[in-house]
């Protein structure tokens, strides 16, 4: 046995790992939605455009609370806002297509469809509290 002061040369071997390239969807169920969005395009494309409306919605109904005197919570529209409504709506598309087209070329993956679903999901809850808030100042 011979006494090696460099010790095991694997040990101090610098590890790189790279990432996963699994899409993360279980090939044993057909069931899921996910997979459905994934495969079917047209749900998606679907799913994508609501996306896009939903934002223009968004912009309306804020329009629509500003006139009554309410406040834009959001600074970066905020900004936009305030040089000129139209910009904001501009800057609005632009993002949501932006995002959209990303998701969209991105779609294999499980987590970009699950955050598709999450934008969705807050962008329903954010047109409830529109419009409840419009209803609360007699706006609807």
């Amino acid at each position: 046995m011979s006494n090696n002061r460099a010790g095991d040369r694997r040990a101090n071997r610098a590890k790189l790992r790279l990432p996963e390239r699994r899409t993360g969807f279980d090939r044993r169920r057909e069931d899921d939605l996910l997979r459905i969005l994934r495969d079917q395009p047209a749900i998606l494309l679907a799913l994508l455009v609501s996306l896009n409306l939903l934002s223009v919605f968004d912009w309306a109904l804020t329009m629509r609370a500003l006139a009554f005197g309410a406040r834009e919570a959001n600074f970066v529209v905020g900004a936009f806002l305030a040089a000129n409504p139209v910009s904001a709506l501009v800057f609005k598309i632009a993002v949501m297509l932006g995002v959209s087209a990303a998701i969209w070329r991105s779609r294999r993956y499980r987590l970009v469809l699950v955050t598709a679903l999450a934008g969705i999901g807050a962008y329903a809850f954010l047109m409830l509290y529109h419009v409840v808030g419009l209803a609360s100042i007699g706006a609807l």
